[in-house]
């Protein structure tokens, strides 16, 4: 009964992740509608694509401090609370470019806020044994709002006797951001705060009720007991070798922080998703009507992967995952790109696009927030998280600004017909592969114990103060 309250508690914080996966459809499908009424060259198309992770980073280096000082849930509130604002000023505010800009920047902020918060607080509140299956709830959340927006701008031209592809139209799309995330500031409001962050405050009378709430007699027990164990022992060695000992540890986490958010985005997922239209046009020459129906079927490939990550994440661990999604994730994208060079594109393409889709979820999509909310140490957990999600959304901004002007404007993608990005995709697939291979795994362990196996913290300097 415990756990199910953890795991309510999770699901609704992961709420979040419908937001964002709402954001990316209606992006996606309403892009080419936006170029046409802001009369948009490919430069200004990738500004307009990259202006929300602009937002999202600046959430994500805010959210990293806010998470630590005044908690998660309050950081999670601050998030849902600027995407809904964002949405409704972009129905509201006159029709110009730079305004929308601003607004898309606003929501991006909110945006990361919550994949700040989310991923640490639902990782402090899991039983140890299923971290991994209540971890992938945000992504699986994303795919559901992918699927929901999708259908929802393929459904529109039929439920309405006014069509959308009017001029500024598409505006309507995005004040649906606004009961959405109303939605979810009354889901935050139902959950408790971490006991883990009430703990490093000292309020350790108020995490003792928050895990009577979640957690069994013997795990609660448990959980204080390593949580004191470890602040504890995190004070001594940043005494003893004035911070230096800790940080030259924190040096691989660091490395990891850094580099599984980076080849997550530079591996090619979020162009597929906010190009997805334009990319099923390319591979299979499909009206525009035709590629969103696919991609309706897209939000569900993503949500099959993250199903399958949540079944098989606890079972056989983080590291079969990363090694196992990286090489169909190459395979996908060779195939795509040697069918463009040679100009024999088929549906098995577009199939191939969709197995890329579910492959990324199932691996890097899934085990990336999962695994870094986990090897980050107690005392840094929220500022860790931040750094991470700052180069999450800069990789991704990066990416998805060159996108569309190498499509158009590289002399050599116009003669190999648009194949170099996902030959390019497909590589560094194989790369990150071979990087995975040297990652520890993490099932079944609780942060605590993680922590003191990854750090090699001196248990004998413990000096049994209690947090309560």
């Amino acid at each position: 009964m415990k756990s199910l309250r953890a795991l309510i508690y999770a699901k609704f914080s992961s709420f979040g992740g419908f937001l964002f996966g709402y954001e990316l459809a209606v992006l996606s499908s309403t892009i080419s509608l936006i170029k046409a009424d802001f009369e948009l060259d490919q430069k200004l198309m990738g500004l307009l694509v990259s202006c929300i992770l602009i937002g999202a980073i600046i959430g994500s280096i805010i959210g990293g401090n806010l998470s630590a000082k005044i908690g998660r849930k309050l950081t999670m509130t601050l998030g849902g609370s600027l995407v809904g604002l964002g949405g409704l000023l972009t129905f509201l505010l006159p029709k110009k470019f730079d305004i929308f800009l601003s607004t898309r920047i606003i929501e991006g902020i909110g945006i990361g806020l919550i994949f700040v918060a989310v991923p640490v607080y639902v990782s402090e509140i899991a039983p140890a044994k299923v971290r991994g299956a209540f971890g992938s709830l945000l992504h699986l959340f994303v795919g559901v709002g992918l699927t929901c927006g999708f259908y929802l701008c393929y459904n529109i031209p039929y439920l309405s006797d006014t069509y959308f592809d009017v001029p500024y139209g598409w505006k309507w799309l995005y004040l649906g951001q606004l009961p959405m995330a109303l939605l979810y500031l009354a889901f935050i409001c139902c959950i408790s705060e971490s006991p883990r962050w009430l703990l490093l405050k000292n309020r350790g009378n108020e995490a003792l009720e928050v895990l009577h709430k979640i957690s069994s007699s013997r795990d609660e027990e448990k959980i204080l007991k390593q949580v004191n164990d470890v602040i504890e022992m995190e004070k001594v060695e940043a005494e003893n070798s004035s911070g230096l000992g800790f940080a030259v540890k924190l040096k691989s986490t660091v490395a990891i922080i850094i580099a599984l958010p980076f080849f997550s985005q530079i591996t090619g997922i979020s162009i597929v998703l906010y190009y997805a239209t334009s990319v099923f046009q390319k591979v299979a020459s499909q009206t525009m009507r035709l590629s969103q129906y696919e991609m309706v079927i897209v939000g569900l490939a993503f949500m099959s992967g993250t199903i399958a990550a949540m079944v098989f994440i606890d079972l056989i661990g983080r590291k079969p995952l990363l090694l196992i999604g990286p090489l169909l994730m190459a395979l996908a994208m060779f195939q795509v790109g040697v069918s463009l060079v040679v100009k024999e594109v088929s549906y098995v393409s577009v199939y191939m696009v969709i197995l890329y889709i579910a492959a990324h979820s199932f691996s890097l999509g899934v085990v990336t927030t999962v695994y870094i909310s986990e090897i980050l140490p107690e005392g840094l957990r929220g500022y860790g998280m931040g750094i991470a999600g700052m180069f999450n959304w800069f990789s991704s901004m990066f990416a998805e600004f060159l996108f569309p002007m190498m499509e158009k404007e590289h002399p050599l993608l116009e003669k190999l017909n648009g194949a170099i990005p996902f030959l390019f995709f497909g590589s560094v697939s194989i790369v990150f592969f071979i990087f995975a291979l040297s990652i520890h795994e993490t099932k079944r362990k609780t942060l605590e114990e993680i922590e003191e196996e990854w750090y090699k913290l001196d248990r004998k300097k413990i000096k049994h103060k209690t947090y309560l």
